[in-house]
């Protein structure tokens, strides 16, 4: 499973990437995540 988050970085999407860590990390889910910040959010995201 890919779970991928884009943002540009603020409170919000940083706090829901601490969320979703520890959802995953309290369930023992292994996925392919990433936090994308910033910069061009879009470029790659089909990765």
């Amino acid at each position: 499973m890919k779970i991928r988050v884009y943002g540009p970085g603020c409170y919000a999407c940083n706090e829901l990437d601490r969320r979703v860590i520890n959802v995953l990390a309290k369930l023992g889910i292994a996925v392919d995540y990433h936090h994308r910040r910033g910069g061009s959010l879009h470029a790659g995201a089909g990765d």
